[in-house]
Protein backbone atom coordinates (compact mmCIF):
# COMPACT_ATOMS: atom_id res chain seq x y z
CA UNK A 1 0.00 0.00 0.00
CA UNK A 2 2.63 2.40 0.95
CA UNK A 3 4.43 1.58 -2.66
CA UNK A 4 1.36 3.19 -4.29
CA UNK A 5 0.84 6.37 -2.45
CA UNK A 6 4.40 7.20 -2.92
CA UNK A 7 4.29 8.41 -6.47
CA UNK A 8 0.84 10.28 -5.22
CA UNK A 9 2.96 12.24 -2.63
CA UNK A 10 5.59 13.25 -4.93
CA UNK A 11 3.49 14.53 -7.63
CA UNK A 12 1.30 16.49 -5.12
CA UNK A 13 5.13 17.93 -3.59
CA UNK A 14 5.82 18.59 -6.78
CA UNK A 15 2.24 20.41 -7.76
CA UNK A 16 2.63 22.10 -4.03
CA UNK A 17 6.37 23.91 -5.01
CA UNK A 18 5.49 24.75 -8.72
CA UNK A 19 2.15 26.39 -6.95
CA UNK A 20 4.44 28.09 -4.78
CA UNK A 21 7.23 28.90 -6.83
CA UNK A 22 4.61 30.69 -9.14
CA UNK A 23 2.82 32.25 -6.34
CA UNK A 24 6.90 33.62 -5.34
CA UNK A 25 7.71 34.87 -8.68
CA UNK A 26 3.87 37.08 -9.05
CA UNK A 27 4.77 38.16 -5.68
CA UNK A 28 8.24 39.54 -6.94
CA UNK A 29 6.94 41.11 -9.61
CA UNK A 30 4.13 42.68 -8.05
CA UNK A 31 6.55 44.13 -5.02
CA UNK A 32 8.64 45.36 -8.50
CA UNK A 33 5.81 47.31 -9.38
CA UNK A 34 5.01 48.87 -6.28
CA UNK A 35 8.64 49.99 -5.59
CA UNK A 36 8.59 51.79 -9.19
CA UNK A 37 5.42 53.40 -7.80
CA UNK A 38 7.21 55.13 -5.13
CA UNK A 39 10.12 55.62 -6.70
CA UNK A 40 8.53 57.87 -9.32
CA UNK A 41 6.79 59.37 -5.84
CA UNK A 42 9.88 60.45 -4.77
CA UNK A 43 11.15 61.72 -8.85
CA UNK A 44 8.38 63.76 -8.79
CA UNK A 45 8.93 64.92 -5.47
CA UNK A 46 12.19 65.62 -6.59
CA UNK A 47 10.89 67.79 -9.50
CA UNK A 48 7.84 69.80 -7.73
CA UNK A 49 10.44 70.77 -5.18
CA UNK A 50 13.00 71.88 -7.90
CA UNK A 51 10.31 74.29 -9.23
CA UNK A 52 10.20 75.60 -5.51
CA UNK A 53 6.65 75.16 -5.41
CA UNK A 54 5.53 74.56 -1.70
CA UNK A 55 1.57 73.48 -2.21
CA UNK A 56 3.08 71.13 -4.70
CA UNK A 57 6.08 69.70 -2.70
CA UNK A 58 2.99 69.63 0.49
CA UNK A 59 0.50 67.90 -1.81
CA UNK A 60 2.75 64.39 -1.71
CA UNK A 61 1.74 64.49 2.10
CA UNK A 62 -1.69 62.73 3.27
CA UNK A 63 -4.39 65.84 4.68
CA UNK A 64 -2.87 64.49 8.05
CA UNK A 65 0.88 63.57 7.48
CA UNK A 66 3.32 64.61 9.70
CA UNK A 67 6.91 65.89 9.18
CA UNK A 68 10.02 65.62 11.50
CA UNK A 69 12.72 67.79 10.39
CA UNK A 70 16.74 67.58 11.47
CA UNK A 71 15.84 69.81 14.37
CA UNK A 72 12.84 67.66 15.90
CA UNK A 73 10.75 70.13 15.13
CA UNK A 74 7.29 68.31 14.22
CA UNK A 75 4.87 69.13 11.74
CA UNK A 76 1.89 68.32 11.44
CA UNK A 77 -1.01 68.65 8.39
CA UNK A 78 -0.34 69.39 4.44
CA UNK A 79 -1.18 73.29 5.89
CA UNK A 80 1.78 73.66 8.16
CA UNK A 81 3.89 71.25 6.27
CA UNK A 82 2.73 73.77 2.98
CA UNK A 83 3.64 77.07 4.62
CA UNK A 84 7.35 75.42 6.02
CA UNK A 85 7.89 74.82 2.67
CA UNK A 86 6.90 78.05 1.69
CA UNK A 87 8.91 80.10 4.15
CA UNK A 88 11.99 77.59 3.03
CA UNK A 89 11.47 78.61 -0.91
CA UNK A 90 11.28 82.30 0.12
CA UNK A 91 14.56 82.27 2.03
CA UNK A 92 16.60 80.39 0.23
CA UNK A 93 16.02 80.86 -4.16
CA UNK A 94 17.07 77.62 -6.33
CA UNK A 95 17.51 75.04 -3.82
CA UNK A 96 17.13 71.16 -5.20
CA UNK A 97 17.01 68.21 -3.95
CA UNK A 98 18.79 64.60 -4.80
CA UNK A 99 16.80 61.67 -3.43
CA UNK A 100 18.79 58.40 -2.61
CA UNK A 101 16.25 55.86 -2.33
CA UNK A 102 17.97 52.73 -0.34
CA UNK A 103 15.35 50.68 0.60
CA UNK A 104 11.69 50.12 0.13
CA UNK A 105 9.45 47.38 2.34
CA UNK A 106 5.73 46.89 2.07
CA UNK A 107 4.24 45.89 5.43
CA UNK A 108 1.06 45.78 3.21
CA UNK A 109 -0.20 46.05 -0.20
CA UNK A 110 -1.25 50.12 0.52
CA UNK A 111 1.88 50.84 2.57
CA UNK A 112 5.70 51.53 2.10
CA UNK A 113 8.32 52.12 4.16
CA UNK A 114 11.40 54.01 2.74
CA UNK A 115 14.62 54.52 3.91
CA UNK A 116 17.07 57.04 1.83
CA UNK A 117 19.51 59.48 2.03
CA UNK A 118 18.52 63.26 0.82
CA UNK A 119 20.95 65.96 -0.57
CA UNK A 120 19.81 69.73 -0.51
CA UNK A 121 21.96 71.88 -2.77
CA UNK A 122 22.11 75.95 -2.62
CA UNK A 123 21.89 76.92 -6.64
CA UNK A 124 25.70 78.41 -5.83
CA UNK A 125 27.22 74.86 -5.30
CA UNK A 126 28.87 73.92 -1.65
CA UNK A 127 28.40 71.18 0.40
CA UNK A 128 25.06 69.53 -0.10
CA UNK A 129 23.10 69.52 3.09
CA UNK A 130 22.56 65.56 3.17
CA UNK A 131 20.36 63.65 5.82
CA UNK A 132 19.12 60.14 6.53
CA UNK A 133 15.02 59.24 6.33
CA UNK A 134 12.58 57.26 7.01
CA UNK A 135 9.15 57.57 4.90
CA UNK A 136 6.18 56.19 6.01
CA UNK A 137 3.89 55.72 2.98
CA UNK A 138 0.13 55.00 2.35
CA UNK A 139 -1.83 54.64 -1.20
CA UNK A 140 -4.76 56.19 -1.43
CA UNK A 141 -6.79 56.39 -4.69
CA UNK A 142 -3.98 54.66 -6.37
CA UNK A 143 -1.58 57.39 -5.36
CA UNK A 144 1.18 56.94 -2.53
CA UNK A 145 0.96 59.94 0.26
CA UNK A 146 3.37 60.15 2.51
CA UNK A 147 2.10 59.82 6.27
CA UNK A 148 5.07 60.27 7.65
CA UNK A 149 8.51 61.69 7.11
CA UNK A 150 11.63 62.04 9.83
CA UNK A 151 14.77 63.16 9.05
CA UNK A 152 17.99 62.15 10.87
CA UNK A 153 21.45 64.11 10.82
CA UNK A 154 24.04 62.19 8.11
CA UNK A 155 26.76 60.51 9.79
CA UNK A 156 29.49 59.55 8.72
CA UNK A 157 30.73 55.74 9.67
CA UNK A 158 34.07 54.71 10.00
CA UNK A 159 34.87 52.04 7.76
CA UNK A 160 34.04 49.37 10.70
CA UNK A 161 31.11 50.33 11.47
Amino acid sequence: MRNHLLPVVLCSCVLVFAFMSGAASRSDDATAQLQAEVTKTAEAFVVAFGKGDANAVAAFWAPEGDYMDLTGRLLKGREAIAADFANLFAENKGLTVRIEVGSVRFPTPDTAIEDGVTSVMAPGGGLPNRAHYTNFLVKKDGKWLLSSVRDLAQRDLAPDQ
